[in-house]
């Protein structure tokens, strides 16, 4: 799940920035068919997994799991997007390693703070409502991180 996770926060990774700003196209319009592409690749991938996990043992939380990598998956897409927009062309080094010290963390921390966050065992419960909010704030930080720097200008610039 962490490498599936992890693997979002690279699809906005752009090494040839300086000539893919200046497209006709807006940067939402641009970043939004390889952001769903990769979301449903990631799905796609993870579809298998759901399946060998269920029938491997009834008692694996599959649900869970899957709203947890949903949510993971938007977080490292809205913090490479917010990253890109502080000006780092290829984010996705960062924002992977900084997920998955968060993960790691939940993980090793989760039992000792008495938190119920992630699934570890069968025995906690799904908070799809949790990481469905998760999901919804990621993808509103990542809609207005992509925003185009120079229409925020404009903008601006006829208030002000």
């Amino acid at each position: 799940m962490l490498v599936l996770a992890c693997g979002t926060a690279y699809l906005l990774d752009d090494s040839a920035r300086a000539v893919t700003d200046v497209a006709p196209r807006s940067r939402l319009r641009r970043r939004a068919g390889t952001v769903i592409a990769g979301l449903g690749l990631v799905a796609a991938a993870w579809a298998p997994v759901v399946l060998f996990l269920h029938g491997r043992t009834a008692t694996t939380p599959v649900a869970a799991l899957t709203w947890e990598l949903a949510g993971l998956s938007c977080l490292c897409v809205a913090a490479s997007a917010v990253a890109g927009r502080r000006g780092d062309a290829e984010p996705g080094n960062l924002v992977a390693a900084g997920v998955g010290l968060l993960l790691v963390g939940l993980v090793v921390t989760q039992p000792a703070l008495h938190l119920s966050v992630l699934a570890l065992t069968g025995e906690e419960p799904v908070h799809a409502g949790w990481w469905a909010s998760v999901v919804v704030v990621s993808l509103a930080i990542a809609t207005l991180a992509s925003r185009d720097p120079a229409a925020d200008g404009l903008r601006r610039a006829a208030t002000g």
